[in-house]
């Protein structure tokens, strides 16, 4: 302690109320100097030190004492001396959560941790996760999934809003509202019900990835987009007559036509009969040719010659489909 005596008393000194007063002044006007600085630990007996503030200092410091804690005013972060280093504690982490679909609905739970940033904060994911059922949610939409708080609870919603980055965080937010922080995508079935949700964090690796995204015009150079991906694709071989896909892509189903015309079935259908459809000739022994010769939204159609005398014939071919779903 740092409190010093008013008098040192002697042997057959006279102790006056005029020198009691001064010393009993001494220690309640310089309270805080009797126990500041401590000299030994202090127990607190288990009890809480409430109102307390953390020491305010505008830079790092040196490592010096083990468990030290203070607060950095120039970069509004707690740090923490292990003695041999500083050590920041962060106020924002990757998020833990994954969202998946359990059972008819979609589940956001804890994965590698359960942490989550909302608006500003660390949020804590519970441990049975949070649950989102169909609702109101049209058939056939693409939604972005968001957690939020409700009071002391953490919810999901869906919604077309799209997203956004929240300045200052970096965190995926509901574009206007930083109060929701974005966890994945869903596109509902027809029913509706949920499908297959694709995860913002801590995606599994069999996951698709959805693109959603038109090309701009003109397009970036050597970038995804929904338009330029292959929707359809097939390798379809005639075997005694017949024709049948060696491998395919969202085909259902290959008919025979006729002669020189075979019909693909689209498993999801395209959007609009506006799309691009690509066909060749592919190791026919009788070479040939191939063309378009109907387009439908859940059906593509070619018609194909023989190379010699243009008779119709069925050939090999191979076809892919561009365009929107």
């Amino acid at each position: 302690m740092a409190l010093a005596r008013v008098t040192t008393w002697n042997s057959g000194d006279t102790l006056t109320a005029a020198a009691l007063n001064g010393e009993f002044n001494n220690i309640l006007n310089n309270a805080i100097a009797l126990v500041s600085p401590w000299t030994a630990a202090m127990d607190a007996n288990n009890k809480q030190l409430q109102n307390h503030v953390l020491e305010k200092l505008a830079a790092a410091q040196t490592a010096a004492t083990e468990a030290r804690v203070y607060y950095r005013t120039d970069n509004d972060l707690v740090e923490y001396d292990t003695g041999s280093a500083i050590r920041s504690v962060p106020n924002f982490v990757e998020s833990g959560g994954r969202l998946t679909l359990s059972g008819s609905n979609l589940l956001f739970a804890p994965y590698k941790h359960n942490l989550i940033p909302i608006n500003g904060r660390l949020e804590v994911i519970p441990d049975a996760g949070v649950t989102l059922g169909i609702g109101a949610a049209a058939g056939s939409t693409a939604y972005n999934i968001y957690a939020y708080m409700s009071g002391s609870t953490m919810t999901l919603e869906f919604s077309t809003t799209a997203t956004a980055v929240q300045a200052g965080t970096g965190v995926t937010i509901k574009s206007g509202d930083a109060t929701r922080t974005f966890v994945g995508t869903d596109t509902t079935t027809s029913g509706p019900a949920w499908s297959t949700p694709v995860s913002f964090f801590n995606a599994a690796s069999a996951d698709p990835l959805t693109l959603t995204t038109a090309a701009s015009s003109p397009p970036a150079a050597n970038t995804l987009y929904k338009d330029n991906i292959p929707k359809v694709w097939a390798t379809v071989s005639y075997t005694t007559g017949t024709p049948g896909a060696d491998d395919s892509f969202n085909v259902s189903g290959i008919v025979d036509g006729g002669v020189g015309v075979t019909t693909v079935t689209i498993d999801t259908d395209m959007a609009n009969t506006n799309y691009c459809a690509i066909a060749g000739v592919n190791t026919d022994p009788n070479g040939g040719v191939i063309g378009i010769n109907a387009r439908n939204v859940g059906s593509v159609q070619t018609a194909s010659r023989a190379s010699t005398g243009g008779a119709t014939a069925d050939v090999n071919f191979t076809i892919a489909v561009y365009g929107d779903q």
